[in-house]
């Protein structure tokens, strides 16, 4: 709504607390305002680098109009 890049990181491997076992499954990603994942790492260890462009942000605020329409609300 807010037309933004989205960062979702998650750990892979395993943690042990007292009784409970975690398992981390990766799949980190970066999701466009479009709400398109644009990159994604899955359940290796890696790097995720990737440009993020104010252009395509400004654009898609432009094209979807939220702010517009809450300023004419107001």
């Amino acid at each position: 709504m807010h037309g933004c890049y989205i960062l979702r990181a998650n750990r892979i491997g395993e943690y042990q607390d007292g009784d409970t076992n975690w398992k981390f499954y990766g799949d980190s990603m970066l999701i466009n305002p479009e709400g398109e994942v644009d990159m994604m790492l899955e359940d290796k260890e890696s790097m995720l680098i990737e440009t993020i462009e104010k252009r395509v942000i400004t654009e898609h605020r432009k094209v979807w109009g939220f702010e517009r329409e809450l300023r004419a609300r107001e």
